[in-house]
């Protein structure tokens, strides 16, 4: 009878505990960030041992999607093959920037961080282009920021856009106007092009040291032309009248949308930087790299695919080539080592400085587990809380006026590496309408297109050279409004070219560097 009893209590409860619920861990998306082979112990520093374990602890990971990234090539060189013949190979090697994305439980973060090869870990963050119509989506963003060390570690946008018109640029009487007026131009003794009373005032301050502003846009002849500018955005509408035949498509993360500039800023960045109308360089190849989505956001590894797109082309191709990214998010180790990997290999990256006040900034590394609360964000004005102005290779633009002062939106600090005009510029926006906005977002491709007008004349420099070239001939010490104790270097970009007023009878130096001579004023400092 008894053992009738305790057979049937079993029946009873068996169902329950045979149907309990799994706990199911939450999966969050990570970048792993692999460590440069020469910080490994010897027994891992060979490719076939380095290769191996690489292998084996992708395979040991549940995650159903793994994504590689190696910039400017594998980390993996022999210690032989670095002692011979590769030495220049290795000092870019050691500065690239190889890991992997994949999403995870605390099981296999555990292991990935006991792996031996990983240096450390990050949430793939929210990176986005600020507006005021994506106010609510930045607040929105995911927590994360927390860079999380392996035990082997021995390692211890923008901006928001005001629009100033609406729906376009507006006339006298108030109303939109979005005509093409025709492109007067006329050629100087040294070639040089002019542009009379350009809608875009920053090209009425860029070729002039000093104030007020000049009442003619004067560049190079070749006007960027043979040089690349990577536009890393929301993508760009290939408007006929702005861009001529220019724009060209590469890479586009945004798996739910076509190669269409949805939100617009791109399209805009690219007319700053490379419009026929509004741009700098008015002969340079834009292309676009699609890595935000029409709400104007995207992720870590979105643009660290797109950095890895454009020194994969630049490395095929070897055509000069410039980035541009107009976004920001908190800070990130990972981001700033690919900023810097790809300036490294000769692409140099220009980014906004972002805007002020920030949507959200954590503390980085914060070194705990992922489940632990973290605090509450802070607000910060400092460049340097973020990524990728923080990234020590990047040249990194903050904002002024016509009037040569610091906007009031735009981050500042030691990152900053000069300014340029970036408040209510007007440019064509992607539905192909004229607008007025302001941001540090317009800054930066400002600053690109200087240098690829300097590029387009001295086509044999290279990115540090000509990086070096824009440096030196910087107008130094006419920014104002720049705090005591803020670190920012005073300079303002300057962009080369004479006005058809100022040739002379005689033809003077035709090599650019050789004619910037007589003219640098005190600007001796390069970066």
């Amino acid at each position: 009878m008894h053992l009738a009893f305790l057979i049937f209590l079993l029946s009873a409860f068996l169902p329950t505990i045979t149907t309990a619920p799994t706990i199911n861990t939450p999966r969050i998306r990570y970048i792993a960030l692999l460590h440069p082979l020469h910080h490994l112990p010897p027994p891992l520093r060979t490719c076939a041992n380095h290769s191996k374990t690489y292998t084996s602890l992708l395979s040991s990971l549940s995650s159903p999607s793994i994504k590689k990234f190696a910039i400017g090539g594998p980390l993996c060189v022999d210690e032989a093959d670095v002692s011979v013949a590769a030495v220049e190979n290795n000092k870019n090697r050691r500065s690239a920037a190889q890991g992997f994305v994949f999403d995870a439980d605390e099981g296999d973060l555990k292991n990935v961080l006991g792996s031996g090869i990983v240096s450390g870990v990050e949430r793939d963050e929210v990176v986005w282009v600020g507006d005021v119509e994506g106010a609510e989506i930045k607040r929105g963003r995911r927590d994360g920021g927390n860079w999380r060390w392996s035990e082997s570690s021995s390692v211890g946008g923008t901006d928001t856009a005001w629009s100033g018109s609406g729906s376009g640029t507006q006339g006298p009487d108030g109303q939109a106007r979005n005509e093409v007026p025709s492109q007067q131009l006329c050629d100087c003794c040294n070639g040089e092009t002019e542009q009379p009373n350009p809608e875009n005032w920053a090209l009425r301050r860029i070729p002039t040291r000093t104030l007020p502003l000049v009442p003619t846009y004067t560049y190079p002849p070749t006007a960027g032309s043979g040089i690349k500018v990577y536009v890393l955005d929301s993508g760009i509408n290939p408007i006929a009248s702005e861009f001529d035949d220019r724009v060209t498509t590469g890479l586009n993360t945004v798996e739910a949308e076509g190669n269409e500039d949805l939100k617009g800023h791109g399209t805009f960045v690219a007319s700053l930087a490379g419009g026929r109308r509004f741009g700098v360089a008015k002969r340079v190849g834009l292309v676009s790299v699609k890595v935000f989505d029409k709400t104007g956001t995207g992720t870590t590894s979105d643009l660290i695919r797109g950095i890895e797109y454009v020194v994969q082309e630049f490395n095929r191709t070897k055509e000069n080539s410039i980035i541009n990214i107009s976004g920001t998010q908190v800070s990130s180790r990972t981001l700033n080592l690919v900023v810097n990997g790809a300036v490294s290999f000769g692409v140099p990256v220009f980014v906004s400085a972002s805007h002020t006040p920030a949507p959200f900034q954590h503390p980085s590394p914060l070194l705990r587990s992922s489940n632990t609360p973290l605090p509450c964000p802070k607000r910060s004005t400092d460049a340097c809380e973020y990524s990728p102005p923080s990234a020590a290779s990047a040249l990194t633009i903050a904002s002024t006026n016509a009037s040569d002062y610091v906007s009031p939106f735009s981050n500042t600090g030691r990152c900053i590496d000069f300014f340029a005009p970036g408040e209510n510029l007007t440019a064509m926006w992607g539905n192909g309408t004229v607008q007025t906005k302001s941001g540090t977002s317009f800054a930066s491709p400002v600053a690109a297109g200087v240098m690829a007008l300097f590029w387009g004349e001295e086509k044999g420099l290279d990115g540090k050279g000509v990086t070096d070239l824009v440096g030196r001939n910087l107008t130094e010490g006419v920014v104002r409004g720049i705090g005591f104790f803020d670190g920012a270097r005073n300079a303002l970009v300057w962009s080369p070219g004479r006005g058809c007023a100022d040739c002379n009878e005689q033809q003077g130096p035709q090599n650019l560097v050789e004619r910037l001579e007589g003219v640098q004023q005190n600007n001796q400092n390069g970066f």
